[in-house]
């Protein structure tokens, strides 16, 4: 049965997948497609080589190179558990559907089958939202952020933020905190950051002061003092009428 996977649309800026020659991107591609088929797991050596149309010894070049990259993890593709959920196969939830409204009695007073159906998909989606934690997940977030302290206290906030928002989002929003060029002695504590849910903060641009060149203070015009010797002629002028009786 043919079945879709889930492939993060960041794939275009994962510098590990960008860099790999052409045929181990083929490959990388065409290994996810096997493991999506084999519930997650890739199957063994031969049924790879069969898939990949190789032979045995070039499926575990392969194999050995993806590990080393971290792309694999063993058996399994980096991070799978965390991106796929069983609940986008539809077959089960169809079936479970159905063998609801058979139980169904039929009344006027019933609800009707699309109102049902309707509270199944929400209660469905709601339920895919809950993303499992991993130490894989938390590990791309932890050495993503930019300062590194209380690991504890950040893997706890992690958990609780996965019930609101995806690993990819989490980390989309760490990539603009980094591009804004936090300073580093105000970079928030990773479980604060996490706490506030700041994934969902704009992208800002680091704002530095610019200063202009240096001006002195304006000051008053000084005015012009007269000599001495005609300072002092004045006083004797203003004494000699205060003497005659002459107001000055």
């Amino acid at each position: 049965m043919s079945r879709w996977f889930r492939l993060y649309d960041d794939l275009v800026n994962d510098p590990k997948v960008q860099t790999l020659p052409d045929d181990l991107f083929k490959a990388t591609i065409n290994l996810w497609c096997l493991a999506s088929k084999n519930g997650g797991e890739l199957p063994s050596n031969s049924d790879i080589a069969f898939g990949l149309r190789v032979t045995i010894e070039r499926v575990t070049e392969i194999l050995t190179e993806l590990n080393r990259l971290g792309l694999v993890d063993g058996r399994k593709p980096h991070n799978w558990d965390a991106r796929q959920f069983k609940s986008d196969v539809s077959t089960e939830r169809v079936k479970q559907f159905r063998k609801r409204n058979e139980t169904v009695s039929e009344t006027v007073n019933e609800t009707p089958p699309e109102q049902i159906q309707s509270r199944t998909e929400q209660k469905e989606r709601a339920d895919a939202q809950k993303i499992v934690f991993t130490e894989e997940v938390f590990e791309e977030f932890w050495t993503a952020y930019p300062r590194k302290i209380a690991k504890g206290s950040a893997r706890e906030s992690y958990r609780a933020a996965l019930a609101r928002a995806s690993p990819e989002e989490i980390l989309d929003g760490v990539k603009r905190y980094v591009a804004s060029k936090p300073d580093p002695k105000f970079t928030k504590h990773p479980a604060s950051w996490l706490d506030a849910d700041r994934w969902l903060d704009e992208e800002t641009k680091a704002q530095t002061m610019t200063r202009g060149p240096w001006k002195p203070f304006d000051r008053e015009p000084e005015v012009e003092k007269p000599p001495a010797d005609e300072r002092k002629a004045q006083v004797e002028r203003a004494l000699k009428r205060t003497a005659s009786g002459v107001i000055a």
